[in-house]
């Protein structure tokens, strides 16, 4: 789980430490896409092993609780592994060659946000249900009643000028978001719906 995908191979080294309990690994994104890995205890939520960057699959890993986590054939996780079905299309690279964090987490890029893992392990949906009054029209406008209402705060000023700056500087609503110290209130064609319940 987290920032990367692999194959964790659990070698017992003393039977008579192993405790029937559950076991968690994730991984944690670092500078220029690289990757440590974490395990912890799930039934006594205690992290046992952090940044760890053995994914060689030899036999020098640390032993605890009475195994070896063998962490190997990790890859690095992000939207460029996004995969479209269906009828629709959405083009979407990683967050990290937009200059964000190369978590690509909102606790990283603004300074707010979640790292909750009942919240993060929810599945969400991105519903389209805005309607365009005149989608040929130069300024598009959303109907009202539809879509949802967005806000983006000051502090999303330098993210917003370091993903897009050419439509920050062609834009004039943008511009004078950038020149107030006043949130932007935005409608935007899309609902966000936690679709269910996380698993404790």
């Amino acid at each position: 789980a987290g920032n990367g995908n692999g194959s964790v191979i659990p070698i017992v080294s003393d039977p008579s430490l192993l405790t029937g309990h559950n076991y968690y690994v994730d991984f944690t994104a670092g500078s220029s896409y690289s990757l440590t890995w974490n395990l912890t205890d799930v039934t006594t939520n205690t992290v046992l092993l952090s940044q760890q960057t053995n994914f060689s699959g030899d036999e020098n890993y640390p032993s605890v609780h009475g195994f070896k986590p063998i962490v190997k054939d990790v890859v690095y996780l992000d939207f460029s592994d996004l995969i479209v079905t269906g009828a629709g299309y959405y083009d979407i690279s990683s967050y990290y060659q937009y200059n964000w964090a190369a978590t690509a987490r909102a606790i990283d890029v603004f300074g707010r946000g979640t790292t909750d893992k009942k919240q993060l392990e929810k599945d969400y949906e991105l519903r389209f249900t805005g309607e365009y009054d005149n989608p040929n029209a130069d300024i598009v406008y959303i109907k009202d009643n539809t879509g949802s209402i967005a806000t983006a705060s000051p502090a999303s000023k330098s993210v917003a000028l370091s993903c897009c700056p050419s439509f920050m500087a062609s834009s004039r609503s943008f511009a004078r978001w950038l020149s107030s110290p006043a949130p932007m209130v935005a409608a935007t064609p899309l609902i966000v719906w936690a679709s269910r319940r996380a698993v404790s």
